[in-house]
């Protein structure tokens, strides 16, 4: 039975690598891309910097959602290591947008 079972599982484990690859590519940008987004002006304003800053947390939850897939995903085939660089920009991410936030609150109070 064990053998009927190696080559799918090699090929879902290829499959599974790759689109770790390709997400990791995809948080990876998505940090890159925060310090060009329109919150990160003045001239923006609060309003519109808060609005921006709500729809970049929903983006970060997106990509919470598939990494805790592909962190079972991950386990499951033995390759825990491939999701790490991925969980880093997910959680840098999730830092540079909690600094914009704080910095436009302290703004909208003053």
């Amino acid at each position: 039975m064990e053998k009927e079972i190696e080559k799918p599982k090699a090929t879902q484990k290829e499959q599974c690598i790759k689109q770790i690859q390709n997400f990791e590519e995809k948080t990876k940008k998505f940090l890159l891309e925060i310090k060009t987004k329109d919150f990160c002006k003045y001239e923006t304003g609060v309003v519109q910097s808060l609005a921006s800053i709500d729809k970049m947390k929903e983006e970060i939850k997106l990509n919470e959602n598939i990494l805790s897939d592909f962190s079972y995903n991950a386990t499951m085939f033995g390759i825990q290591s491939s999701i790490e660089n991925s969980q880093k920009n997910v959680e840098n991410s999730k830092i540079e947008i909690d600094s914009f936030l704080s910095l436009w609150n302290h703004i909208k109070v003053a």
